[in-house]
This record gives C-alpha cells, sequence and structure tokens, in this order.
C-alpha cells in the first residue's frame, strides 16, 4: 500500500496525496504553501520543510582607483588610541537553576520545564505531548515558578526555535530580562 500524505495549513487538512501527487506538489511549489504535513501513521504532524533558494552570487570586486593628494596639503598624524584593557567580551552567566513553567500565547498553552536560564533567554522543554507547540518566532508569555524560593513571574518571549525530543518539545526562548535570576 502506497504511504499517503495529509497536508494543513491554516488549520485546514487536504489530502490524503499519494507519492505522485506529492511530487507534483513539489514541483508547482504548491507544497512548501503547506505549514504541516502527517503521513497517517506518526504520532504527530510535523512541519513541512521549507524550500530554499539559491544564494544570490558575490557582488563583482569594486577596482580601488587611487586619488593623489597634493604634498602641500598638510595631513595630521593620527595617534593610536591607548585601550586600558582589550575587550573581553560579555560572559552571559546561565543559571543551574531548573524552573517549572508554561508557556502560551492567545490561543493555546503548553507546561514544561525552564533549563539553561540566562539574561537573554533559556531552554524550554515540554512535558510528554502530542499537541503541536507555539512556532517558531511567536511571541508568548512564559510563567516561570522557582520552586526553591516560591517566586513566579511572567516574561514575555519570542520562540527562537522548535524541535522534538522523543514525546516532549524543545523550544529556545529569547528575552530580555529574568527577575529570577537576580536572586
Amino acid at each position: 500500500m502506497e504511504a499517503l500524505l495529509y497536508l494543513a495549513k491554516e488549520g485546514k487538512v487536504s489530502g490524503p496525496f499519494t507519492p505522485p501527487q506529492v511530487e507534483e506538489l513539489k514541483l508547482s511549489g504548491e507544497f512548501y504553501r503547506y505549514e504541516w504535513m502527517w503521513d497517517g501513521e506518526a504520532p504527530d504532524w510535523s512541519a513541512v520543510p521549507r524550500k530554499l533558494t539559491s544564494p544570490p552570487g558575490l557582488p563583482a570586486e569594486r577596482t580601488k582607483t587611487l586619488t593623489k593628494i597634493p604634498a602641500a596639503v598638510d595631513t595630521p598624524i593620527l595617534q593610536p588610541v591607548k585601550v586600558a584593557r582589550p575587550f573581553q567580551g560579555v560572559d552571559i552567566q546561565t543559571s543551574s537553576k531548573v524552573f517549572c513553567a508554561v508557556l502560551f500565547d492567545n490561543r493555546q498553552s503548553i507546561g514544561g520545564e525552564v533549563t539553561k536560564a540566562h539574561s537573554r533567554g533559556a531552554h524550554f522543554v515540554s512535558t510528554p505531548s502530542q499537541t503541536t507547540p507555539l512556532s517558531k518566532g511567536t511571541r508568548a508569555l512564559v510563567d516561570l515558578l522557582d520552586e526553591s524560593n516560591d517566586r513566579s513571574t511572567k516574561i514575555q518571549a519570542t520562540v527562537a526555535t522548535v524541535s522534538r525530543m522523543g514525546d516532549r518539545w524543545v523550544l529556545e526562548l529569547e528575552w530580555s530580562g529574568c527577575p529570577l535570576l537576580d536572586t
């Protein structure tokens, strides 16, 4: 029996499609307009891969034209700037705490744990779930609970990446600060 494929976008399911139909959709580009696909046997939907175009060519190298400066013009001699200490970069401290978390937007919520939290973001791992999580680029709220001191906070976050680890969803979150890390 041929493997059938279902496609979905904006909450509407289409299909089933046979492998030749899927190839035809890919050639026409219609396949890549869908958001999700399911083969009828997997436990959950998976994201439709994006069709990448070839990167643009490199810009042509410009030839430099030299300009003559008259010798009569006094050009100031620049002194090197003395730096007290060379730039060492910024060391972002990552917390070893594990926070209980609920990530939600106006359509759905997903529970889990936040680890590797720092001032710019964190690593969110959902509880075992078959429901699809928030998609990449979604702005959402994350409600964090620090069980060690019974403090909680809500933080505006953006979903940077979404991946699957067994029956759990793994999301990389980005935010501008986390008050619970200050304690």
